[in-house]
């Protein structure tokens, strides 16, 4: 899965620097203002991979203003299972960036609280939430427990690399990518723990074709929402799967910006979350 991934990203890079055209003798200007916003995001992903910015400030509303706000400093500090603490370090991430301290304990909390977040690649954001997932599965069930959605096969493929290499030591944990190419046998049961991919396929395999009881979700993450709103029909399919999932499922929402369009769209989806800004 992980040779996959990497073979992914490096033809993505190359399709989407040569897109760019940027080639200083052509002599021609390139308009940067129709920029496709999934592939500005992807392209921001991998030149920022492994760079976190810690000097941030974050704007925290919490579903309860009396309720204490917990914060670590170190992952240890997380009680987490020593193979999913050895995937972390072997990850490079010594200590919780900003964005990590504040949300990892709300991210684990029990019983499981929900979450809008607005952050910028760079934050380390997606490392906080597949941490989440890869926490919360039970390796005793061998059915569907997480759904990750992104808005394109590219961001997906991303997201999955991460959860790949931060629970290399959770062999127990299964993961699958529902995106494009990727067929099932309509015969049997989805027996993956974590499905990663985009609004249709997933809409396809789980409300369509039936392959998984989406009532046993128990996480459901919805990333790049500002990306997601900006393509067409992924709005309504997010919706779609939404109404699915059982209502204790824990929702976690994540983009990197916070128009009133995505707000609404976080509403539809979040129901008393702890809201997180970084600035």
């Amino acid at each position: 899965m992980g040779d996959w991934a990497k073979k992914a990203e490096d033809q993505e890079v190359s399709k989407l620097v040569d897109k760019l055209n940027l080639d200083s003798k052509s002599g021609e200007e390139t308009d940067f203002d129709v920029a496709d916003p999934a592939e500005t995001s992807l392209l921001i992903k991998i030149l920022g991979k492994g760079l976190v910015n810690t000097k941030l400030s974050l704007d925290i509303q919490q579903k309860n203003p009396n309720s204490p706000l917990h914060s670590v400093k170190t992952f240890e500090a997380l009680h987490l299972k020593a193979s999913l603490l050895k995937g972390i370090y072997a990850m490079g991430f010594n200590t919780p960036s900003k964005i990590q301290e504040t949300a990892l304990p709300t991210l684990l909390a029990d019983p499981p609280q929900n979450m809008i977040a607005q952050s910028q690649s760079g934050t380390g954001k997606t490392a906080a939430f597949v941490l989440a997932m890869l926490s919360r599965v039970n390796v005793c069930l061998n059915h569907p427990q997480v759904l990750c959605l992104s808005p394109t096969y590219e961001l997906a493929i991303q997201t999955g690399e991460v959860a790949a290499r931060m629970g290399q030591f959770c062999r127990e944990i299964k993961l699958r990518f529902a995106v494009r190419g990727e067929e099932v046998d309509r015969s049997k049961k989805i027996e993956e723990h974590i499905l990663i991919g985009t609004p249709g396929k997933l809409l396809d395999w789980g409300i369509k074709f039936r392959l998984f009881d989406m009532k046993k979700i128990s996480v459901f993450v919805l990333d790049e929402a500002d990306v997601m709103i900006a393509t067409q029909g992924h709005h309504d399919q997010c919706i779609r799967i939404h109404k699915m999932l059982n209502p204790h499922c824990q929702m976690l929402f994540f983009s990197a910006t916070y128009g009133k369009e995505v707000m609404d769209f976080a509403r539809l989806i979040v129901a008393d979350p702890t809201i997180i800004r970084v600035n």
